[in-house]
């Protein structure tokens, strides 16, 4: 239906163009009678200039109207040669968009005098391809609307002014930090700095302001401690590796947002072994789930288990409170530079409706995001704001519950490994009777907005791979302290591990097992769309799969893929499969696991910038996609070692220096878990930056 219509927009330019030359009110009596005139009684400006184009001395003019104007869908002509100085054109966009949500699904470049480029005089276009619509589907949502860039205000606003005060005070501190961190302001005493660490002979408030120097903070980030136990850096390369592929997959599914030129032959893109692979991109969430609970349930019982500390209610208090704190302060920053400083980095014509769209909903729902209730409020995952934090939302929730069942665990071990079962199954159980009952397809696609509310986002189908990464928790918990505690010497799990560090054949064995697990649940997400086309294709059924196939896939497959994850990770724990070891335990994953937390929300902000700023119809192919996508790879984690050293790692250093006490600081430094009940492996991080024993410091990705 739309390409008619958008044909039709072409001819109807062109016949404005001349209807505009004529000076007489005949062609008022047109069959267009219940839409606005073609002809303007007023001799305006922009009739001026349009009778000046279809004059003989205006030939290089009009024909650079027609060169770097559009010809079809999503062709958006070429902005930089329409606006050249040495002529009076402009380039806008009409766009054609849903009305519900203001999404924009196509676009078409026109080049055009700068007099004529105003929502006013263009009415006429949107008003018919508005009664075109109406025509053909009276229960239509879609409109048209004219966009100029230039007719939007570049003065910042409120919220922008606020932002650049608050990264211009983050700055000066910054330089604070470092005046603190090389002179005597802030001594409590004169002994010789060299031999006293910073956090003995500082006071408070210098401390405060040392925790900003970002030369210690980036010290921090990029020293590995080289020399402690290696066994578990395989969770580095693990989280690694599945951000990349979530930040490659999300390059191939947020393309949606932006003007695709070659829109009619996407469903070859779909038909490719490549495409495969990121059509099982959607796993990799559940990979940062089950390292969430494996981590979790591992360091908390590692402190619980032997002394009870944790068991207080101020010691509740204080895991919830350093977990909320190690939190906030990125996703907080990140939301509101997204929210109102982006807006003025780019001027794509696609890029400030892009972005009004993606920040529609967060005037209304900003503060959900802060107090991690934003899986349920909104419901609607389509009326979310920055809609990729719900991920946050389910992880905060199921540490929420996660004391409770290690305390349990310290009581009865059997008990608690009955509930993560429970919880599991409930999960698989949940995902099949929502299949059921609302015919979800397998690929839970971006226009099933129901399906992605009821499924994707919500905590009671997202737990089974948490628990299951939390029953590997304890079992490595067991592997770890069968010296220790006599009584989990001879557990179900020690005894695997210990079959596995004597038989090699068995870890290959189930390594092999593992990823054929994997891959069976992988790649058919792939296959899904060479057998049922792509998400843009409205006119296909939403499961074409069928009623059982769909509720079996998704009744299983999100925590069958973990599960082949942990037998491939079982063996590694027990120093099996090098090869293995080797790939995940590289140095360099150390360093990028650590600035993984500011990828993730970072991420879609910088693809979505890339998409929204194109001034031309992106052309989709696999191949081009995944350069991209590599490419979005390399520019968020260059962009998170500045963000990190804003956000994070100050933030982090100030709770350490200030809400810990005296002597638990300094055990900080000693200490092989000094933050408790965090998500990601960070090694040789100090109270104070300097260089120290080896340490094991576990700190916050989600």
């Amino acid at each position: 239906m739309l390409k008619p219509v958008l044909k039709s927009v072409v001819l109807l330019f062109i016949v404005q163009l001349a209807f505009c030359s004529v000076s007489n009110s005949d062609a008022q009596q047109s069959e267009m009678s219940s839409a606005p005139s073609l002809q303007e009684d007023e001799d305006t400006e922009c009739l001026q200039q349009i009778r000046n184009l279809l004059s003989p001395g205006y030939i290089k003019e009009l024909l650079q109207v027609y060169m770097n104007s559009g010809k079809g869908i999503n062709q958006l002509g070429n902005q930089y040669q329409c606006e050249t100085k040495d002529n009076n054109l402009e380039h806008v966009t009409l766009q054609i968009y849903e009305s519900n949500s203001g999404f924009t699904i196509f676009g078409f470049g026109m080049c055009s005098p700068k007099e004529c480029n105003t929502p006013e005089s263009f009415s006429t276009l949107t008003a018919f391809i508005d009664k075109q619509f109406r025509a053909a589907d009276p229960d239509s949502t879609l409109k048209a609307r004219m966009v100029n860039p230039k007719l939007h205000s570049t003065s910042l606003s409120a919220g922008a002014v606020i932002m650049i005060l608050i990264i211009a005070f983050l700055v000066l501190l910054w330089i604070a930090g470092i005046i603190v961190a090389y002179t005597k302001i802030g001594d409590k005493f004169c002994e010789s700095r060299e031999e006293t660490k910073i956090y003995e002979r500082k006071s408070k408030w210098a401390l405060a302001l040392y925790s900003f120097n970002p030369f210690s903070n980036l010290n921090k980030i990029v020293t590995v401690d080289t020399e402690g136990d290696k066994t578990l850096w395989v969770l580095n390369g693990v989280r690694v590796f599945s951000m990349a592929w979530v930040i490659i997959g999300h390059s191939f599914s947020f393309i949606i947002t932006t003007a695709i030129s070659n829109f009619q032959s996407l469903d070859l893109m779909f038909d490719t072994f490549q495409f495969g692979i990121i059509g099982g991109g959607t796993f990799a969430v559940d990979s940062f789930f089950w390292l969430s609970g494996f981590l979790t349930f591992y360091i908390i019982t590692s402190k619980m288990y032997a002394k009870k500390e944790l068991k207080s209610v101020g010691g509740f208090i204080m895991l919830y409170v350093h977990r909320f704190l190690r939190l906030i302060f990125p996703l907080a920053f990140i939301q509101f530079f997204g929210m109102f400083l982006m807006r003025y980095f780019g001027s794509g014509p696609f890029y400030w409706q892009a972005w009004n769209f993606m920040n529609q909903n967060c005037s209304t729902y900003w503060w959900s995001n802060l107090v991690f209730i934003n899986n349920f409020v909104p419901w609607s995952a389509q009326s979310a704001c920055m809609g990729w934090f719900w991920y946050l939302a389910n992880d905060f929730q199921f540490f929420a519950v996660s004391p409770f069942i290690i305390m349990a665990y310290c009581y009865n071990r059997k008990m608690a490994y009955i509930i993560c079962f429970i919880l599991v199954i409930i999960s698989m159980g949940l995902n099949g009777v929502i299949t059921a009952i609302h015919n979800v397809n397998p690929m839970t696609q971006a226009r099933d907005y129901d399906a992605f509310s009821l499924m994707y986002t919500k905590p009671w189908t997202r737990m089974g791979p948490y628990f299951l990464g939390a029953v590997f928790g304890f079992s490595y918990f067991e592997l770890t302290m069968r010296e220790v505690y006599i009584d989990l010497g001879y557990t179900t799990f020690n005894k695997l591990y210990s079959y596995l560090r004597d038989s090699r054949a068995t870890s290959l064995a189930l390594a092999f097992i593992g990823v054929a697990i994997t891959a069976i649940f992988c790649f058919p997400l792939g296959s899904y769309f060479n057998e049922c086309g792509n998400m843009f294709d409205t006119s296909l059924p939403s499961n074409c799969w069928g009623y059982f196939p769909s509720v079996l896939f998704n009744t299983l497959s999100r925590v069958s893929f973990v599960f082949g994850l942990s037998l491939l990770l079982l063996p590694t724990f027990v120093n099996r499969l090098r090869i293995i070891r080797g790939l995940l335990c590289n140095e360099l994953f150390v360093v990028l696991a650590r600035l993984s937390y500011i990828a993730y929300l970072l991420h879609p902000i910088v693809i979505f910038w890339n998409y929204f700023d194109a001034k031309q119809g992106v052309y989709a192919s696999t191949h081009d996609l995944w350069f991209f996508g590599i490419g979005s790879v390399i520019v968020t984690y260059l962009l998170t070692i500045p963000f990190t050293l804003l956000c994070e790692a100050p933030f982090m250093n100030l709770e350490k220096y200030l809400l810990m006490p005296f002597k638990k600081k300094q055990q900080a430094t000693k200490d092989s878990f000094n933050y408790i009940g965090e998500s990601q492996l960070i090694q040789n991080e100090t109270a104070d930056g300097d260089e120290e024993e080896p340490t094991l410091v576990l700190k916050k990705f989600d």
